[in-house]
């Protein structure tokens, strides 16, 4: 919309404009020390960056999360940056494209808002992880198969919804079964997982380039988000959890 409205140039400039506000805002308004600890009483301790390090590599379910964050990520990445390309054999045009990967990233900040609250809400970080990766297959089903706008809305608000909307459970469940390593040092790894997972959208133009469709790289989301489901039935809880559900283990 805004390309449409004003040119190439001017967006990139209101990009560089609300970054630039929001980074003095942070550094202006944010305090180091935040009345309210991020931390439970005696959690506070961390180790150092090395010894953290040694700590994560031992971790089993480490690997097995770091593995389905990279699945997620290259599942979102590549249909957020393929989307019009998706969805223009089946009539949609640009704007209609846009609107899709709009509300993706909608989609994506309720489900970053909901899942979390749910997960606390429940004390539990791997039955939330499990759930909303194998309910993901169905609208990724249904991104591979719909036709007309109104489905495809529906899909992909729900890719969004359930995909994004895991990631923060995965780096928190990340950062306490990596506990007392750094959650810098457990999160940068997670997130260079994340980055990694670009290679989906060159492999996605790939295929597409040699089947002339999109379908098969979608089945491959499909079922490589069942994987992910699959992964997370094989974690074990987080120890933060377990405790947090003991009577007199806190609200």
């Amino acid at each position: 919309m805004l390309v449409e409205a004003y040119g190439f140039t001017t967006m990139h400039l209101i990009y560089g404009v609300v970054t630039a506000t929001s980074a003095v805002t942070f550094v202006a308004l944010c305090r180091e020390h935040p009345p309210t600890p991020a931390s439970e009483a005696g959690q506070e301790e961390r180790a150092l960056m090395l010894d953290g390090l040694k700590l994560i590599l031992r971790c089993r379910d480490f690997y097995l999360l770091t593995v389905a964050l990279f699945l997620g990520g290259g599942i979102f990445n590549g249909i957020s940056i393929w989307v019009e390309s998706i969805v223009r054999p089946r009539g949609l045009g640009t704007t209609q494209a846009g609107t899709l990967a709009a509300l993706m990233m909608v989609g994506g900040i309720v489900g970053a808002i909901v899942l979390p609250l749910v997960s606390d809400r429940w004390r539990r970080r791997k039955a939330v992880l499990l759930l909303s990766s194998a309910c993901s297959v169905l609208p990724l089903l249904g991104l591979t198969f719909a036709h007309g706008l109104a489905p495809l809305l529906v899909c992909f608000f729900l890719v969004g919804f359930l995909v994004t909307g895991l990631a923060p459970i995965a780096y928190q469940y990340g950062a306490e079964i990596t506990q007392p390593a750094p959650e810098g040092t457990s999160n940068g790894l997670y997130a260079l997982a994340g980055q990694i997972s670009v290679v989906f959208i060159y492999g996605m133009g790939w295929v597409n380039a040699t089947f002339h469709s999109f379908v098969p790289s979608l089945l491959a989301s499909a079922v490589l988000m069942a994987v992910t489901a699959v992964i997370f039935a094989l974690v074990r809880e987080s120890p933060r959890m377990l405790a947090a559900r003991l009577p007199g283990g806190g609200a």
